[in-house]
Formats: C-alpha cells, structure tokens, sequence
C-alpha cells in the first residue's frame, strides 16, 4: 500500500490484485450510471446529482469517488480517495 497527495486529496493505492471501486454499494448504482445521469441532466455537484438520482446517503464512502467522477469522467477507480 502506499499513500500519495494528489492536488490536495490523499490517495490510497493498493497493489494489483485489489478490487477497482465501481459503484454506490449502499445504493447499489455504478459510477457509469451516475455519470450519464449527470452527462444526461448537465449536473456538476454531488448535491445535483442526489437530487435527480439518490445515492450516498448511507455510508457516504461513495461521495469522493463521485466528486472525482464529475471533475474528470473516470467510472474505475483501482484506488482509494480519502478526503
């Protein structure tokens, strides 16, 4: 494991063989089907997009993956952030 600064995020990357983050588990909706929602509405803000699709509000695990989802389109994540 080991941890890095990304423009002010700390990002945990684990080796090859861990899981990539796809999706809201709680909510059970994958980060692809978020970004269309968001692609489909012209949404930029986590709030936005928990108004037109709920997601997050359990756990909240999800909301940094989504915030990085809505600045640079990636659905995959084989990291993990943590704000």
């Amino acid at each position: 494991m080991v941890t890095i600064i990304q423009n002010g995020t700390r990002v945990v990357r684990y080796s090859q063989n861990s899981m990539a983050v796809t999706r809201c588990i709680c909510s059970m909706v994958t980060f692809r089907q978020l970004k269309q929602v968001a692609q489909e509405n012209g949404i930029t803000t986590v709030d936005e997009l928990q108004r037109v699709r709920p997601f997050g509000l359990s756990c909240k695990l999800c909301l940094p993956y989504v915030r990085q989802m809505l600045k640079d389109g990636t659905t995959e994540f084989e990291h993990s952030i943590i704000e």
